[in-house]
């Protein structure tokens, strides 16, 4: 410790014995107060609960409705997502066949 202090060891001593000491006495007071914040939440959340579930349920049926309102659209776009695919497919088809019938030539060659 410190050179020059008597008794400084055991005063040292004595004060972590007394914050210990102080921390245990004030522990009840401080698990009370955390519970009381705990139930706070849980009653908060509890009494929240039903207009959450309105406020999600109407948030559903609006996205219904847009989803309903559009299908048109959304169909019309899948159409022709489908429509563009089957295109570019048939196009490259002659690369492909060309690339199989390579590929097996490959093959017979290797194996032979």
């Amino acid at each position: 410790m410190v050179a020059g202090v008597d008794g400084g060891k055991e005063k040292f001593s004595q004060g972590i014995t007394d914050m210990v000491k102080a921390i245990a006495d004030a522990l009840p007071q401080f698990l009370e107060a955390a519970v009381a914040i705990i139930e706070g939440i849980i009653e908060g959340i509890t009494e929240s609960l039903p207009s959450l579930f309105e406020t999600v349920t109407q948030l559903l049926l609006d996205i219904i409705e847009i989803i309903v309102e559009n299908m048109p659209d959304i169909i019309s776009a899948v159409i022709e997502g489908i429509t563009l695919l089957l295109q570019a497919l048939a196009e490259a088809l002659p690369d492909i066949i060309t690339a199989i019938v390579n590929a097996l030539i490959e093959v017979v060659n290797t194996i032979v």
